[in-house]
């Protein structure tokens, strides 16, 4: 979740086509996403104004690959 998506809920929950309570329950994801061989941050744009990176020195190729596919998901 980044700030574009943050304004995205708002927007929608002044539209009205979002209750608050939904807004809520998709504020308050996981921030962290734990794979086991890797934890992604999903908040760390919100808090530090960079967005998460993979660190990929003692990983698999496909670790790596399953990092990526799981920040794009």
């Amino acid at each position: 979740m980044d700030k574009q998506d943050i304004y995205s809920i708002l927007n929608q929950v002044a539209a009205g086509t979002v209750s608050v309570e939904d807004a809520v329950l998709q504020f308050k994801m996981q921030p962290f996403q734990d794979l086991g061989y890797a934890k992604i941050d999903s908040h760390r744009a919100i808090r530090q104004g960079i967005a998460e990176v993979i660190y990929g020195a003692g990983k698999t190729p496909e670790q790596i690959i399953g990092i990526i596919t799981a920040m794009l998901g």
